[in-house]
């Protein structure tokens, strides 16, 4: 899925329209995951940070 979502291809994913800030997602299955933050074609920067709580 990484690769569809580089290449702009069609892909799955968590998450959507964030405005608060933190934001805490609960991934469904382990496994390899990666975070992509994508302002969706909006105008602005960004500072994120990813931690794993366990």
């Amino acid at each position: 899925m990484w690769q569809a979502y580089r290449s702009r291809r069609r892909h799955g994913y968590y998450g959507g329209y964030i405005t608060e800030s933190p934001y805490r997602v609960t991934v469904p299955n382990s496994g390899h995951w990666h975070v992509a933050i994508d302002l969706g074609g909006y105008a602005g920067s960004v500072r994120a940070g990813v931690r794993v709580l366990g």
